[in-house]
C-alpha cells in the first residue's frame, strides 16, 4: 500500500480492517504511514461485519505465516465466497484456502512477499472500478458447493459412513 501511495488509480481506496488485527499489522499501518486511508476496527459484531462484507468492493484475507498455514481455511473464508465480493488473498498461494477462492472463482491468493502480485492485483481491481467493469467475485453458481449448508451435508455423509463402517464392520 505504501508503495502505491499518491497513485491516482487507488486516489478513493480506503481499507477498514474489521475483528482482531494482530499488533505487528497495527505497527505496519503506522509505520508506513497509512492511517489515512486504512481503519482498525476491533470491536465490530458479526452481523455488521457480514453487512459490510457484502457492501465492500473487495476483501482482503490475510492468513498467516505459521506452520501449516497451507492447511488453514477458516470460516471467513466461506463467508468471503458466500459474499460475491471479488477476493484478495495473502498467503500460501498452493494452499487449501487459495483453492477453494480458485475453484469458487472468488478471487486470487498472493504468497507473503509477492508484491508485485499484490500491488499489480490491486490496481486491476481499482482499474475494474474506474472503468465499470468491476473484477467478479464468486457467482451465487460457483459459491454454492462452498456454502455451510452443502459443506455441512458432505461432513454429516462422512459421519455417516463412518458410524456404518463402526456399527456394521
Amino acid at each position: 500500500l505504501a508503495s502505491l501511495r499518491g497513485d491516482p488509480r487507488l486516489s478513493g481506496l480506503r481499507v477498514a480492517l474489521l475483528g482482531r488485527v494482530d499488533a505487528s499489522v497495527r505497527d505496519a499501518v503506522r509505520a508506513h504511514a497509512l492511517a489515512d486511508f486504512v481503519s482498525v476496527e476491533e470491536n465490530c459484531p458479526h452481523d455488521e461485519a457480514i453487512a459490510r462484507m457484502v457492501g465492500a468492493d473487495a476483501l482482503l484475507l490475510a492468513i498467516n505465516r505459521v506452520p501449516g498455514a497451507e492447511g488453514i481455511v477458516t470460516g471467513k473464508v466461506y463467508e468471503y465466497v458466500a459474499s460475491g465480493r471479488p477476493v484478495l488473498g495473502i498467503g500460501p498461494a498452493g494452499g487449501e484456502a487459495a483453492d477453494v477462492l480458485s475453484r469458487s472463482g472468488a478471487g486470487r491468493m498472493f504468497d507473503h512477499g509477492d508484491e508485485a502480485g499484490v500491488r499489480g492485483h490491486l490496481l486491476a481491481l481499482a482499474d475494474g472500478w474506474r472503468t465499470g467493469r468491476p473484477v467478479p467475485g464468486a457467482s451465487t453458481a460457483s459459491a454454492g458447493p462452498f456454502s455451510r449448508r452443502t459443506r455441512i451435508r458432505e461432513l454429516a455423509r462422512v459421519l455417516d459412513r463412518a458410524f456404518d463402517a463402526v456399527a456394521h464392520p
